[in-house]
């Protein structure tokens, strides 16, 4: 517990002295620039030479020791916390992970052919996690990679983008836990109040791409993240169930009517749940 609290504290200090700001004043929810989950895309183009350090869950290749210091001081144990959290998901998650660390965006694009705007992702194929050189990567990208690997790998693949709000906010409700970040549910209060909350129909249905502003893809993870943050509230084995119910029949609204029967009949009551939940919170969580 007292190892807990200090990576908690060490990580929560090294945040606050990036003074790092996410959209329309609430705390960066972590994902770095923006991540994405992928299922391998071919033969990686790896010319230079990596360096390699190694804990007990992570092989890290890397250019720049200083910014992989994080990483390997503290990923084994922030791991642990994941896994001590999610504790049913235990068996299938990965047992070893790589964490590939290159120079710049531009280097990172072209050797994964991913966009040079993503902060980084994971390849649960490999088993990996891809990013680059960036200000506090361990909190910005790493945390939120590292919690798809464990429960996507558990809810399956290819990824259904039906349910993308739920892996999304499962990681980003796992920073806040594991970081001890704070949430300005100010914020989504006054948006409620001015009719401009994206609905939970909406949630459900967006796919975040190039096309959406910055504001609306921080919108988006916010309330995703305090979604499955008032989702874990209801019972304590509640969000297993309903996750096991969503990969058994594929469909939210009978996952929620078989896990939550004296709750919900559909999505309208999720959302009044929700918006009831966010009230009764103070300004900050």
């Amino acid at each position: 517990m007292l190892k807990k609290i200090l990576i908690m504290f060490f990580l929560s200090f090294s945040l606050l002295l990036s003074e790092d700001k996410g959209w329309d004043g609430f705390e960066d929810p972590g994902f770095g620039n923006f991540s994405f989950l992928t299922t391998s895309w071919g033969e990686l183009d790896f010319f230079d030479s990596w360096q390699i350090l190694s804990t007990f869950y992570f092989d890290v290749y890397y250019y720049n020791e200083v910014v992989v210091q994080d990483v390997v001081d503290y990923g084994d144990q922030v791991y642990d916390m994941i896994i001590e959290d999610f504790g049913w998901l235990y068996f299938s998650m990965p047992k070893r992970v790589s964490i590939y660390i290159y120079r710049n965006a531009a280097e990172y694009a072209r050797k994964t052919d991913m966009s040079q705007w993503a902060g980084g992702h994971a390849d649960l194929k490999q088993n990996a996690i891809y990013s680059y050189e960036q200000k506090n990567i361990f909190a910005n990208v790493i945390v939120h990679e590292l919690t798809h690997l464990v429960f996507d790998a558990y809810m399956g693949y290819p990824r259904c983008m039906a349910i993308n709000w739920l892996h999304e906010g499962v990681a980003i409700y796992e920073e806040k836990k594991v970081l001890n970040k704070v949430w300005k549910l100010k914020y989504l209060k006054d948006l409620d109040k001015q009719g401009e909350l994206i609905s939970i129909r909406d949630l459900f249905k967006t796919h975040i791409g190039l096309q959406e502003t910055s504001q609306k893809v921080g919108l988006w993870y916010f309330e995703v993240g305090t979604l499955i943050a008032y989702l874990r509230t209801l019972d304590k084995d509640g969000f297993r169930i309903f996750t096991q119910n969503l990969k058994n029949y594929n469909n939210i609204v009978e996952a929620l009517k078989m896990t939550y029967p004296w709750g919900f009949k559909g999505i309208d009551d999720l959302e009044k749940g929700w918006k009831n939940w966010l009230y009764q919170k103070g300004d900050t969580i």
